[in-house]
């Protein structure tokens, strides 16, 4: 049979990829927290894939006595407001540990162009919030499906390295961990994977390019690691981040091997710690 790389993640951050999901892939998954960077006004939730932010704007009877206008004027205020939030909290996305979206926005007018229009096409939450003499409302944006911040710039970035199609043995059981050690601790839009030598062996921006979806990020601790290194039939690999955000293995494996299991196995946590 055949079968595609695909990736459900998980991380102290983790990614897993799977082909199938079984009980202890489902374990790896409650066991973890989300992975979460921001603050109160605007965050990025790396696990459910989405930019979230609150935008608030005063009631204005002053300017507007029919109260309905003055609730419908700071309506459209507040939802301005989360917007602009939304865009300072895009901005500051690391896209491979390197560059960030504000970079590709300064040198692209093709980027800024589709932001705006993840921003025009970003969703409310829940009902507008009205507090003593303003409204407030949160709204988000994907990071990954359609009309999100990837897919705004990845015409914009260099072919990632091709996942190909793999034929394998269904009844191989072995699966595998990508323990990604972070410095940082700040998860990027596409992660790179290099073997022990440097060479690259995984760039998840080609998950993007290809139609597929990148797969969501969790957090692990490093108990949690630990005792999934005891059981038998899991192998734990080890990944350090460098001074670049790159992750690179710190000992040899074969991945060509450890890809084939894991795609029909269906398997692979990639974890920052």
């Amino acid at each position: 049979m055949k079968f595609k790389l695909f990736f459900l993640t998980v991380v102290a951050f983790a990614f897993i990829a799977t082909q199938t999901v079984n009980a202890q892939v489902n374990k790896l998954v409650e066991d973890a927290k989300h992975v979460v960077t921001g603050n109160d006004t605007a965050h990025v939730d790396w696990t459910d894939q989405y930019v979230s932010a609150v935008g608030k704007s005063v009631i204005d009877t002053a300017t507007w006595k029919n109260p309905v206008q003055a609730n419908m004027m700071a309506e459209r205020g507040a939802i301005v407001d989360a917007q602009r939030n939304l865009l300072e909290m895009i901005k500051g996305i690391s896209i491979d540990g390197e560059t960030t979206v504000e970079n590709f926005m300064t040198t692209s007018d093709r980027v800024k162009t589709n932001l705006e229009g993840t921003l025009r096409l970003a969703e409310i939450v829940g009902e507008f919030e009205y507090k003593k003499g303003y409204v407030q409302v949160t709204m988000k944006a994907p990071l990954y499906q359609k009309y999100g911040i990837a897919e705004a710039i990845i015409d914009e970035l260099p072919k990632g390295k091709e996942i190909p199609d793999i034929f394998v043995d269904p009844k191989d059981k072995q699966e595998y961990i990508m323990n990604l050690k972070t410095t940082s601790n700040q998860p990027v839009l596409f992660p790179k994977l290099y073997d022990n030598k440097g060479n690259l062996i995984l760039d998840t921006k080609s998950i993007q390019q290809n139609n597929g979806q990148v797969p969501p990020l969790y957090n692990l601790t490093p108990q949690q690691i630990e005792d999934y290194k005891k059981q038998a039939n899991i192998k734990v690999l080890d990944f350090v981040e460098d001074a670049k955000g790159q992750f690179k293995a710190k000992t040899k494996f074969d991945w060509d091997k450890i890809i084939n299991v894991a795609t029909m196995v269906g398997k692979i946590a990639m974890t920052f710690m």
